[in-house]
This record gives C-alpha cells, structure tokens and sequence, in this order.
C-alpha cells in the first residue's frame, strides 16, 4: 500500500502544466488518423481498461463477470466486434491506459469531475451517485454532519479518484492520504481495522455493500452530483462518443441497465456484526481452498455448492480440524458411523469430509417425499441432517395434527421445538430430541447461502486483510 500525503497548494500547477502538454499532444497526434469508430471496426475489436472490482470487472470461479464487463460487452456485440479488457491496478493506471492508447474505453465504475474532462472525453452517464464521507461507528463516537465537526484524525480516498478530486476542489487545505494500488473496498477495510478515521467513496457502491461492512455509516455528502461515466480520450473526432450515446439511448442498453444495477446489489445481509467480522475472517482464511471441493461435491450429488459451503461453515466455521464434546470432527462435522457409511477414510480431510456430507446430505433428500417442492425438500432434509430423520419424521407428525402444512418448512419448524418437551416427546415414536437445534441450523444456512457468493465477490480483489476484533 502507498500514501501520498497531499501538499495542497503545489498540486494544481502540476496539474495545469501536464493538462497544457497532453493538450497539445492529443491535437498533434490526432491529425491524419482515420475515424476513430472505424479504427475500432477495422481492428476488429473494442479496447476496454477496468478495474477488479464489484462494479467494474471480477473473475469467479474462471468466469469473468461484472456491471462494467457486462456493459462493455453489449456495446462490443452492438457495434460487431470483439473486446480486449486490460484490468488496471488503480484509478491511475485506468488512465494511463488511455493516455498510451492502449484503451479505447474506460469502463470502470468512473465518476465524472471537471478535472478530468479537460483531458478525457466522458460518455452519457448511466448511473447516478455522490461522494460520501463514512466513518466506522464506535461507542461515543458522534456522526459528523460536515467538514466542521471534523476535528481529528486522518481521510482516506484513492489517488486518481473523482470522491478526491471533489474532496480537494470543494476542501483544497484539507489533509487526505491519498492511496495507490488499492481499491473502495480496501478503504472500508481500513476503517474496519481501526486504521482511519474516515474514508471518501462513491455512493452507488456504498450503498450496495453497506450491509456487508455494518460496522461502517455514511457521515455526510460531499454537495457534488458525480454521476458514473465511461471516458475516452479526449479527441476531437466523435464518432465514438456518438456510438456510445447512441447505444445508450436504445430501448434494450436501458433494460440492460436497470437489469445490471438489479444484479449487481447483492442481497441484503442478514448478519450481525459479530456473525458479519466472523464469516468474513473464516472466508479470508479458510474457504479458498476448500472450494474446489465444495465445487466438485456439488457435481457429484446434483446440489448447489454455495449451499454446501453454508453446511460447512455451519458445521465447522470451515475449521478442518474441528472437534465436538460428541466426537463429530472435520468440515462437515461427521460421526464416525456417518464416515464409515459415507466411505470417508478419514474425517479431517476436507476433501473427504465435504463429499461424505455431501453424500449424507443429498441421502437425507431422497428420505424427504419427492412430492415436496425444493426448496422445502432440501430444508426438511438439512433439518433431518442436524436432528435426525426420526425425529423429523415425528415433526412433521405433530405439525399435521396441528392443523399445519407438514410439507412446509416454516411450518414443520414451529413444531421442532415441541420435541423438547418430555409429556410431548413421550407420544412420538422416537422420543425427546433438542429440536430448536435444527430450527436454527437450517436458518442459519439460509443466511450463509445468501450471502456466501456476494462475499466472495466483495473479497475478490481486496489488498487489504480484516483483523481479528479486539
């Protein structure tokens, strides 16, 4: 990680002397040249500089995803070429790339500022955001509604970004570490770890993510509209600027739109804070390499991987050498019985411990009327997983007679607990269980599963690590 310490007053004449030059250079190298949408038609394909980042470009699991990924390649298949991406390390490099001519398109979660469109031409805008301050909640710690109730400690933004060019236009003696090589998310991160007191982000991706960081708030706006653009360099040929205004403006681009900023909001998170810094410190240490295995469990048995993972944090926090008072060990936390059933030699291996539940978990389904719809199937099995078919089998009893659908897992749920009362348990078939037990399992791997794909994506490309909680 880089710090730049800003020194207030030198930065503008640099500024303006590099602004006058590419000026002149950008006049002088534009002459001669062939329209700028046909030198793309002719190569054959679109030059797009990103950033790895959730709103930009991502690689899950070798597929390349992403808002701006996505976007960039509409317009690609809308003007009939292909498209190379170069991924940046940071705002200032997406830049350099344009500036070498390396790109024809940024397409990067960019903000647009006044600084830059004297070197940059930027497109129509298709999202709108602002600049936040934010700041992590701490017990006595007042919310500061502006600049003026700012009295200690240090701001955070990204080198190159549109949040700092505003924060320096609108504050210029104000004193901000300027960051290289990282990203938005890294900044929340620092905050996170109590190394900053506050940071400068743009509000289209804090509002996505605020739930996943619940320890961090929005402090104020910085009173400036910077809406999210694509740049170009700026040239005085504009038949690329036409194309893209023109694609936007199509019906289809605008769904696309609405569909992408749909997609790219993940799921509310229904954690705590403590649940929160827990889950994502296990993810960060421990899940990597245990996806490939969760990947090929799913395959073999026909069940969505994300939801294994969630069995398996729920078991073991993904702790290969867990161990219970009861003697269940590894990832998915089998018996010794289980294992043998399962085939699994040895419970601590990961590999064999997620496929031996796996095989379990998917033996559980198949002991579940295949009447029921899924998801209810695969929720009364993970119940009958945690508790045991039997005393499943004497849930969905009780709650038939109650009048209740036996085939629901809510409903089934509200009887679970009857289990543990001795005069009710003493009439089932398989008597006394700790049936709140699975009523919150299964809740819990809800969570997981919701929001374990939108965590790895958040994880992605972040420098920075979470630090244990005090």
């Amino acid at each position: 990680m880089f710090i730049l310490r800003q020194a207030p007053r030198l930065r503008p004449y640099i500024y303006t002397a590099g602004i006058l030059f590419l000026a002149v250079w950008i006049v002088l190298t534009s002459a001669n040249r062939k329209p700028l949408i046909e030198q793309i038609t002719d190569r054959g394909y679109l030059r797009v500089v990103s950033l790895a980042a959730p709103l930009s470009t991502l690689d899950i699991d070798q597929t390349r995803t992403g808002f701006e990924y996505q976007l960039a390649t509409n317009f690609a298949d809308h003007l009939g070429v292909g498209i190379e991406f170069i991924i940046a390390e940071d705002h200032q490099h997406v830049f350099q790339a344009l500036r070498d001519r390396r790109a024809d398109i940024a397409a990067a979660n960019l903000h647009l500022t006044p600084s830059r469109e004297s070197i940059y031409q930027p497109h129509p805008s298709y999202r709108d955001s602002r600049s936040l301050v934010i700041y992590r909640k701490t017990q006595g710690f007042k919310r500061p509604k502006s600049f003026a109730d700012i009295k200690e400690g240090n701001i955070l933004a990204l080198d190159g970004s549109a949040e700092a060019a505003q924060l320096l236009s609108i504050k210029p003696d104000i004193e901000v570490d300027l960051l290289e090589e990282l990203n938005h998310l890294d900044l929340m991160t620092l905050l996170q770890n109590r190394e900053a007191t506050f940071a400068v982000v743009p509000s289209d991706l804090f509002s996505r993510v605020k739930s996943y960081h619940p320890e961090l708030a929005k402090a104020f706006e910085i009173q400036s509209d910077a809406p999210a653009v694509w740049y170009s360099l700026k040239s005085e040929d504009q038949t690329l600027n036409q194309a893209v205004s023109d694609w936007l403006e199509k019906p289809e681009s605008k769904r696309l739109i609405e569909q992408l900023n749909r997609d790219s909001t993940p799921p509310k998170n229904p954690l705590n804070f403590v649940e929160t810094h827990a889950f994502r410190m296990a993810l960060e240490e421990r899940y990597k390499p245990l996806n490939p295995y969760f990947v090929e469990a799913g395959e073999l048995v026909g069940l969505d991987h994300h939801i294994l993972a969630a069995v398996g944090y729920q078991e073991s926090h993904w702790d290969e050498d867990a161990v219970s008072s009861t003697g269940v060990r590894g990832i998915m936390m089998l018996t010794q019985a289980t294992a043998e059933e399962m085939g699994v030699e040895e419970r601590t291996d990961p590999r064999e411990s997620i496929i031996g539940g796996a095989k379990y978990l998917r033996k559980m389904e198949e002991k579940v009327p295949d009447r029921i719809p899924e998801p209810e199937r695969l929720w009364l099995a993970m119940a009958g997983y945690n508790v045991g078919f039997g005393h499943l089998e004497d849930a969905r009893i009780l709650t038939q007679r109650g009048g209740k659908n036996a085939d629901r897992w809510e409903d089934v749920a509200q009887f679970l607990p009857l289990l543990e009362d001795p005069e009710i348990a003493a009439k089932t078939r398989h008597g006394e269980a700790r049936g709140s037990e699975p009523v919150t399992y299964v809740n819990n791997i809800q969570k997981y599963t919701q929001i374990i794909e939108p965590f790895r994506r958040l994880n992605q490309n972040r420098s920075i690590k979470l630090k244990p909680l005090d």
